[in-house]
């Protein structure tokens, strides 16, 4: 299975006043060729589709158009999570009907624990969620961080996982203590450091 793993598209974003979108619609262009030329089998998004909660218009036209030319026209199957930039209610919306193509997206933390069967791999979705989101999805105040939420989800999907297929887990959260490995470089745009 060929997957493509993408993330942090941040459509809508706006630097120094100035709107990237003209400019986020050809990388998206590019992604569609790339999914085309290397056969993809697989979508990956892990989050931060958008920039911010409420998107300007062209920022969801733009997502609209492209996911639909991926998972419509390529017949792509595409796997999706909310991150902290976007509104996960909003975004949560149709996700229901969008199954029926091969859109998978999850927005909630009820939403993890039915995993998305694609060939021989099981997909875990694990969108952004706040620490207090987990302790009362879990209903145990002791839920205080992010590594402690995500040790009860773990827990919860191990013994869910089909061990006759592949596991991948993708998630949006934030990481502490790691360290940049030889290939990252800091990206620079402009006079901002990202």
């Amino acid at each position: 299975m060929k997957i493509v793993h993408t993330a942090d598209w941040h459509l809508g974003k706006i630097v120094s006043g100035q709107s990237l979108t003209e400019d986020q619609a050809y990388q998206l262009q590019q992604l569609v060729e790339l999914l085309k030329d290397e056969a993809a089998d697989v979508l990956m998004i892990a989050g931060d589709l958008y920039d911010r909660a409420i998107p300007p218009l062209e920022a969801v036209e733009l997502l609209n158009e492209t996911l639909a030319t991926i998972n419509l026209e390529l017949k792509i199957p595409i796997v999706a999570i909310s991150g902290n930039h976007d509104s996960s209610n909003r975004l949560n919306f149709g996700s229901s009907w969008y199954q029926k193509n091969g859109f998978y997206l999850t927005t909630q933390i009820s939403q993890i624990f039915k995993p998305v069967t694609i060939g021989d791999v099981q997909f875990w979705l694990i969108p952004f969620f706040e620490n207090l989101e987990a302790a009362a999805y879990f209903e145990d105040s002791t839920i205080r961080t992010q590594e402690a939420a995500m040790r009860r989800i773990i827990e919860q999907i191990e013994p869910l996982m089909d061990r006759s297929k592949r596991q991948i887990a993708m998630a949006h959260l934030f990481v502490t203590g790691a360290e940049p490995s030889e290939s990252e470089r800091p990206l620079a745009m402009g006079v901002l450091m990202l």
